[in-house]
């Protein structure tokens, strides 16, 4: 069992020129810090939809039942702790082929999110879970795992990957 359930970087080139970035520092980080909601917050009011709040897994695990409205309300924020979003110069040296690039310099939009509130709340009850069916000393319990042919094990597997997906 893990903390950090789907969490997720990717990469967006963005059609300028890399030379765009080029004093423009304050002014792309004003942008994104006026369109980018960071964990819970009340500035994100608007309920965002997605074909992986329907999955079945949010009404067949107890679990998921309640925190589908949280899910609902953190979906479209980059969620909070490690997670962030910057602008930048992402170069490359070799070919790209199957992203169709060659070796220069692009501006470019790095972020980092997760599964935010919905993997917070999965990983904690599942660790909780294994603590108590795996006895390890005190110093090592938080490495306390669940079996996948149990269960809760199974369970957790379900909603580890619903987490992942709804990271991406």
């Amino acid at each position: 069992v893990g903390v950090d359930l789907g969490g997720r970087r990717i990469i967006k080139k963005i059609d300028l020129p890399s030379s765009f970035f080029n004093g423009r520092v304050d002014e792309l980080k004003n942008i994104l810090q006026d369109h980018t909601t960071f964990g819970m917050s009340d500035t994100h009011k608007v309920k965002s939809d997605h074909e992986v709040l329907t999955r079945k897994e949010f009404k067949e695990i107890p679990l998921l039942k309640g925190l589908l409205d949280k899910a609902y309300k953190q979906l479209g924020t980059s969620g909070g702790g490690n997670h962030f979003v910057e602008f930048g110069i992402a170069t490359l040296d070799h070919p790209r082929p199957e992203w169709r690039l060659e070796p220069g310099q692009y501006f470019a939009l790095l972020s980092h999110s997760g599964s935010r509130g919905l993997g917070a709340n999965i990983a904690k009850h599942y660790t909780t879970l294994a603590m108590k069916q795996t006895p390890l000393p005190r110093q090592v319990q938080h490495l306390a795992w669940l079996d996948l042919s149990t269960h809760d094990g199974m369970e957790y597997w379900m909603a580890m990957n619903l987490a992942g997906d709804y990271a991406t």
